[in-house]
């Protein structure tokens, strides 16, 4: 859970400032990427729920999306164009947004006692979320592309652990 959050910490939170102030994104633009994470969460249940079910493993799969989530999102660190931002962001979305299901049915599957251990476990996902916005902001890279590659690098480190 820690990893989880670190990765979607350390990024989005701050990418609004470094679309505005260094992309020079119109500020539909920076709505409109935003608005990946919730087109995601609508298409991508279809997607890992039948892959995960019926195909891969869960753990396989959380890894393999962690790692082609990471890749993605290191070139989309690179790009300045929305026309090809926004795509690829929401591609990166696609392949993020199941790891939060696929964790939590992960945990399920494991811990014994899940009204116990679930809410202690879980609080790791917020610790995660603060380091991320604190490392972010220490570093003062809200106005640079850095965040995105520390999540990119994150990713794919954590994919290749679920592996």
């Amino acid at each position: 859970m820690f990893a989880q959050f670190f990765i979607w910490g350390s990024w989005y939170v701050t990418t609004s400032t470094y679309l505005l102030d260094q992309l020079h994104f119109t500020g539909t633009q920076v709505g409109l990427i935003y608005g990946c994470t919730a087109i995601s969460a609508f298409i991508s249940p279809f997607i890992s729920g039948m892959l995960a079910d019926r195909y891969v493993s869960a753990e396989k799969l959380l890894g393999l999306f962690h790692i082609l989530g990471g890749i993605v999102l290191l070139g989309v660190s690179f790009l300045q164009r929305f026309e090809w931002f926004y795509p690829l962001l929401l591609l990166y979305t696609i392949f993020f947004v199941p790891t939060f299901s696929l964790s939590n049915s992960l945990v399920f599957h494991h811990v014994i006692d899940r009204a116990r251990d679930f809410s202690r476990i879980r609080v790791w996902g917020t610790l995660g979320w603060i380091v991320a916005g604190v490392t972010v902001s220490v570093l003062e890279w809200e106005y640079l592309a850095y965040p995105m590659r520390l999540a990119a690098g994150a990713g794919i480190l954590n994919g290749l652990y679920c592996l």
